[in-house]
């Protein structure tokens, strides 16, 4: 076939036109799919109604002020959260299209029980802590503390007390809070058929025993029971409200004691000193975070309960890693799947990563040295990602900054307080020998090589610390020849064989 010089530039001009209207269709498509980016500092009228949203599903308690600032931040981080989304505090479309999603399901009345970790127990938690029975927080965590509250109001509800939060929970809640939206579905009389009538107590009842004290229990075990050994405990070990409120700086044997409990849960592996020191913070702040309280390293009553609660019995603890399952860890804690489903309440064989889970026995729980590729690393910290070292020999933790480094990773202490353990755990002065440690990255422990000397570049400029320090991993090279280090290959290998308890009777 053929074409003349004049049909050819009329079927090329015509192929450009629809190129450019194609173009434009998805230019406008694209435009609005994408939304109003809000971020810190912006200041309009969208993001009062982010607030807004944000304040209807129970991730925001401030004010409708349309500043976007540190307390809508942390709101949109933790809607990214429970939407398994990167906690980057930038309401972007995934972010507002995750905001809509979770909005539909609003007037939902899903059934939560202990370790649920979504939106809607940030409103559970809301309601609970407008009725007096949670001292915490919302955090969108469902852990102990939230359990025996929603215990607690079951029971003085006339309720059938077993933690789960169901329809007729959620009714009797919304019914007695202040903060519920107004609805039928709350004020419907049809529902009330399935509210128990309250009932009365005796004066000498033992349900006056605070109920703070109550163990998550097997659901298959007599009440009488359950009150005698709640009797037993109450009788067998301080009352948490008796404790001193401890914080950074006190000392003496009450810190002592505190170290005991967070080391026996894995969490403290420095020497107990009495001494309340950046130490004993890390590891305060890290176990109100895994158990739902508020992380504000202050050791108060609610702190002090879950820590005792979690030392009674013959139960240890182990928080979910990448890759464990029912049947993995049943296995290595010599226990069984069902008593595991058993101790914590759970009906199917889902567990999430960073759950703390209760293991029935007497044995001591490990967690494993993951033995990561660099190039698996690499991907785990993004420069600029704060995340914690802990050394192998010295037990001394403290927290850095990943700074760049394409075949290992330059990092600086995070702050002088962060320099300050450093120069403890290098015995006082700076040097380019190798150690051994475990880097805490997204509920893994990972095998790790540091050297101690300051050099090249820095970002953080008042952490005291002239410079940055490498850190190794299996596979990490050197930057000026881009060979193996033996000495750091080999403080990895040796990081990796160690056994890190988490906890143990």
């Amino acid at each position: 076939m053929n074409f003349s010089k004049k049909n050819i530039v009329a079927l090329v001009i015509c192929c450009l036109i629809i190129t450019a209207a194609l173009g434009l269709a998805l230019t406008e498509e694209n435009t609005v799919r994408a939304g109003p980016l809000l971020r810190l500092g912006d200041r309009e009228e969208e993001v009062k109604v982010l607030q807004q949203r944000l304040q209807d599903l129970g991730l925001y308690d401030g004010p409708l002020t349309g500043f976007y600032g540190d307390q809508t931040r942390y709101a949109v981080e933790r809607l990214q959260q429970v939407s398994n989304l990167p906690p980057d505090g930038i309401a972007g479309q995934k972010t507002l299209a995750a905001l809509e999603k979770l909005e539909g399901n609003l007037d939902h009345y899903p059934e939560l029980k202990i370790y649920t970790h979504n939106a809607k127990v940030f409103y559970l938690q809301r309601l609970l802590r407008d009725l007096g029975y949670l001292n915490a927080e919302p955090s969108g965590l469902f852990r102990a503390l939230t359990h025996r509250a929603v215990q607690s109001f079951q029971r003085n509800m006339g309720l059938e007390a077993d933690g789960v939060v169901g329809r007729s929970t959620w009714l009797a809640l919304e019914k007695n809070s202040r903060l519920a939206e107004p609805g039928e579905n709350i004020t419907d009389r049809s529902d009330e058929k399935s509210l128990r009538p309250e009932k009365e107590k005796p004066e000498d009842s033992k349900e006056r025993i605070s109920p703070d004290t109550t163990e998550i229990e097997d659901d298959s075990e007599e009440q009488v029971f359950q009150d005698t050994k709640r009797v037993k405990q109450q009788e067998e070990k301080p009352d948490s409200a008796a404790m001193p409120l401890l914080r950074e700086g006190d000392s003496g044997e009450e810190v002592r004691e505190l170290q005991r409990l967070l080391q026996s849960h894995g969490f403290y592996s420095a020497q107990i000193d009495g001494q309340f020191g950046y130490q004993t913070m890390l590891a305060v702040k890290q176990f109100q975070n895994l158990s739902g309280l508020q992380v504000d390293s202050v050791v108060g009553p609610n702190t002090w309960r879950e820590l005792l609660a979690e030392s009674s019995g013959d139960t240890i603890y182990y928080t979910v890693q990448p890759g464990d399952s029912l049947w993995t860890l049943a296995r290595r804690l010599n226990t069984s799947v069902n008593k595991l489903r058993a101790a914590n309440n759970i009906s199917g064989d889902h567990i999430r990563v960073g759950d703390r889970l209760r293991v029935p026995g007497d044995g001591i729980a490990t967690a494993e040295i993951r033995d990561l590729h660099w190039n698996e690393v690499d991907l785990l910290i993004p420069e600029g990602k704060i995340f914690t070292i802990t050394d192998l020999e010295t037990g001394l933790s403290f927290r850095v900054r990943r700074l760049y480094g394409n075949v290992h990773a330059d990092v600086e202490p995070a702050s002088r307080r962060d320099t300050e353990v450093k120069r403890r755990i290098y015995g006082g002065s700076w040097s380019w020998d190798r150690r051994a440690v475990v880097v805490h990255i997204n509920n893994m422990l990972i095998a790790g090589s540091i050297n101690g000397m300051p050099h090249g570049g820095q970002e953080i400029t008042s952490n005291n610390y002239p410079g940055h320090f490498c850190l190794h991993f299996r596979g990490s090279r050197l930057h000026n020849s881009g060979g193996l280090d033996p000495d750091h290959q080999g403080m990895v290998e040796e990081a990796a064989e160690e056994i890190w308890p988490i906890s143990g009777n």
